[in-house]
């Protein structure tokens, strides 16, 4: 029982891990689907943006919703332009997330045409005004261009979780099988591998050898 019990711990502690690279792997080297032109645009009367704005920021006005999916990213992203009060004046608050099969980790970013300073761009742990989430590095293989690695984790961080432990659980339950039977066959300790020919019990854990070779 102690056995399934830590092979399910270590099966979900790998779906953690194996979710978080893989999100990772994609914000850093994006799939070549994900400047794809296949997107949706849905115009709405009040647009309510999905995180909170600065207050200089328009709330409730006629703006459009972006959808765009592509191989291990989904990207949305809501945008207000403002012609009649200020030319060429617009609003973005993008959400990219990144992971497989499903979405699992998201950053977000918003930037205005308003906003007089330039971009604040540090490695690190990024927290500014332009509402920028995630860690940046300067990984290798991208002629030295900063990424942003997502840190939120969405709906579909929990099913990759288990999809991926899941994947895990049935490779060391088979491993685990494998050398079960290996072990009766050629009269090994089932526990510790100890060779147990012409012993009842094992001399290094104390398992008893009776029912392995019954089971022989």
């Amino acid at each position: 029982m102690r056995e399934w019990i830590a092979i399910i711990l270590v099966s979900l502690l790998f779906g953690t891990i194996v979710s978080i690279l893989i999100s990772w792997l994609i914000a850093v080297y994006q799939p070549a689907g994900f400047n794809s032109p296949r997107y949706e645009d849905r115009r709405v009367n009040n647009l309510e943006w999905m995180l909170p704005v600065p207050d200089s920021w328009p709330v409730s006005e006629e703006g459009v919703i972006r959808t765009q999916i592509s191989p291990g990213m989904h990207f949305l992203s809501q945008a207000v332009n403002i012609y009649d009060s200020l030319p060429n004046s617009h609003y973005f608050l993008n959400r990219l997330s990144h992971g497989w099969p499903y979405a699992a980790l998201s950053r977000y970013e918003a930037t205005s045409s308003i906003t007089s300073s330039p971009p604040e761009i540090h490695e690190g742990l990024l927290s500014s005004q332009r509402h920028k989430q995630g860690i940046v590095i300067r990984p290798p293989f991208t002629n030295g261009e900063l990424r942003v690695l997502p840190v939120v984790p969405t709906d579909g961080f929990l099913r990759n979780v288990f999809f991926w432990g899941l994947v895990s659980l049935v490779s060391l339950s088979g491993f685990n099988l494998l050398r079960r039977q290996y072990r009766i066959r050629n009269a090994h300790c089932i526990c510790c591998g100890y060779t147990l020919a012409g012993l009842e019990t094992c001399p290094e854990c104390g398992t008893s050898a009776k029912p392995r070779r019954m089971q022989a």
